[in-house]
């Protein structure tokens, strides 16, 4: 909760400050009921009535009734601003931490649990914070000013509302404590909820051609059914909540009463009347405060959830991040963009082996470099080291001589141009899409864009939509071909104009003949750039400078296409076995 705390600022305090004096004001003034129905009962049961005295008391009673009214709703406006502002902020601490977590973190605690958390679990927290201020404010000053009320007219009455405010406040306690536990594992399930659903959904072609309808509804049905039931037993849980104070209202009641029938003693009419109004008073007094502690029965159920709710965004907030930012290196404009692994090993968090083991070669400015090998053997793993998705177990992973792990992270990642195995694209037009990630070192226009479409070979398509580059892109680039999604990223990173281009595998949906314009075509256009491509099909790669071969992990051949042909057996058999003989 200390970690919520901090992004709580002045002004919030302020207002939470304000909050709690309305409150205070209005408990005060809703307390003066009790005392005017004692002078009214006195009225009424007095031999002669002053209907004047009687119609002024009952006035002034009005006038509190409306007086607490306002200030309840200057508590509710005064809680609404702090409590909506502070839940922002803590939205976007959560957020701007899920921007710095690297992959490893991502893993660690999953995509949906990870929107779960930046969404449900702020929402929980917002809920809390403009209602328990006023709530628990109410509760104690009601508590405090009412028994304080009672202690004036007897001892008895006093320690028989106290006792009944007590004992209200353990079963408060206890069921928060016996509670929180399944609140937390509702939250988990949700996550698992979320996870069904985004699988559901992002998997849909793969769950009509299956037909997999029976067993993903049964894996959504086995989650929905655990979530059903947690609630069902944490509400029958807060169910005796409202039993349980009916209970202890009703007692309090007949015990003050009943004390009265003893306290009544038959001394004189007049001291009977001042008694018995003393324990109408009480018996109101009496219950505003058991009212005031049992509306905390919707605190009650916040409060749960709440602590679990804080307790998994302090763990976003407060995990440690693995991959930081270097204290910043100056590069020469001379040589830039030369990339170099030395004796580089690398293994998943945890994983029981390396992908990596004793990776060491070379690209330099201008030059191509390929990865090529079976699946699995490490060629991902390797573009993934470069702009620090993960970081090297062992080695070191250089640009223009300095190790990766020196440079400030927005500079290193603004050097290159990354183009993902699995296509991404964003819910905005074509044109954002192409110029998305604008740095410093670069402000793209339409201009810019149009040639980085063409280098792209996406020119074409781009400008045979009725709205050209305003075309709007739906969700994941669902609105478009396979290679068409290709080709508007490959224009995306080329649109950076980087020093070191990146392909993971990123001319796989495209036919031969615009594959080989596209890379004709990006070549021309990156100048002195480095060139990493990652690929499955050796005709992309045939006449790269460079051709590194992997094997499980292990770079089992470098050189050209020639020498590797004669010199490497796994290059050569994934050549014939794609018809390449020479």
């Amino acid at each position: 909760m200390n970690t919520i705390l901090k992004y709580i600022r002045r002004r919030e305090w302020l207002f939470i400050a304000a909050a709690l004096l309305f409150t205070a004001a209005q408990v005060k003034l809703e307390l003066l009921f009790p005392e005017y129905l004692k002078n009214i009962t006195l009225l009424i049961q007095s031999e002669t009535i002053d209907f004047h005295v009687l119609k002024i008391s009952c006035l002034k009673m009005f006038a509190f009734v409306a007086g607490a009214l306002i200030c309840s709703v200057l508590t509710v406006l005064s809680v609404a601003l702090p409590s909506s502002v502070i839940t922002s902020r803590i939205r976007q601490g959560v957020f701007d931490k899920i921007m710095d977590f690297s992959l490893e973190e991502v893993a660690k605690f999953s995509t949906p649990s990870l929107i779960t958390r930046c969404t449900f679990d702020v929402m929980q927290i917002q809920f809390f914070f403009s209602a328990a201020p006023p709530m628990l404010a109410r509760a104690l000053f009601t508590g405090c000013m009412a028994t304080a009320g009672i202690l004036g007219k007897n001892i008895i009455w006093t320690s028989i509302t106290g006792g009944s405010v007590a004992l209200m406040l353990m079963v408060i306690i206890c069921l928060i404590i016996f509670l929180t536990p399944a609140t937390m594992k509702v939250n988990k399930l949700t996550d698992k909820l979320n996870r069904i659903s985004l699988e559901h959904l992002t998997g849909l072609r793969v769950l009509h051609a299956y037909n997999a309808y029976e067993f993903q509804q049964k894996k959504f049905d086995g989650v929905n059914d655990a979530i059903a039931d947690t609630n069902i037993y944490i509400n029958n849980r807060m169910a005796l909540m409202y039993p349980s104070v009916t209970l202890f209202t009703n007692v309090t009641f007949l015990l003050i009463y009943f004390s009265g029938v003893f306290i009544l003693q038959p001394e004189g009419k007049t001291q009977n009347l001042q008694a018995f109004s003393d324990m109408i008073a009480a018996v109101s007094y009496a219950g505003q405060a058991i009212f005031a502690f049992f509306s905390l029965t919707y605190l009650l159920m916040l409060t749960p959830r709440v602590i679990a709710s804080s307790r998994r965004i302090n763990e976003v907030l407060s995990e440690d991040i693995k991959i930081k930012d270097g204290g910043g290196v100056s590069v020469s404009k001379n040589d830039t963009g030369r990339v170099e692994f030395r004796n580089v090993s690398f293994r998943y968090p945890g994983a029981v082996k390396d992908a990596l083991s004793g990776i060491t070669f070379t690209v330099s400015p201008g030059q191509t470099a390929a990865i090529i090998g079976p699946t699995g053997s490490g060629k991902t793993s390797i573009l993934n080291l470069i702009p620090r998705l993960y970081d090297a177990t062992e080695g070191e992973v250089l640009i223009d001589g300095f190790s990766v792990k020196d440079f400030k992270l927005n500079d290193l990642r603004e050097r290159l141009g990354y183009v993902p195995q699995k296509t991404m694209l964003f819910s905005m037009t074509i044109a954002e899409n192409i110029g998305y990630g604008e740095s410093s070192r670069f402000i793209s226009t339409l201009e810019h864009i149009k040639e980085a479409a063409e280098t792209g070979q996406a020119r074409e398509f781009i400008e045979a939509q009725e709205a050209g580059y305003n075309t709007q892109v739906q969700q994941g680039g669902k609105n478009f071909s396979g290679g068409q999604r290709q080709r508007l990223t490959i224009s995306r990173a080329v649109n950076r104009n980087p020093e070191i281009y990146i392909f993971d595998d990123s001319f796989s949906a495209l036919d031969f003949k615009t594959d080989k314009i596209l890379r004709a075509k990006l070549r021309e256009t990156a100048g002195n750039a480095t060139i990493i491509i990652v690929a499955q099909r050796i005709s992309t790669i045939r006449n790269a400078d460079k051709i590194i071969v992997l094997d499980k992990g292990r770079i089992a051949g470098t050189g050209t296409h020639e020498e590797l042909m004669s010199s490497c057996g796994i290059y050569r058999e994934m050549a014939e076995s794609q018809s390449i003989t020479q």
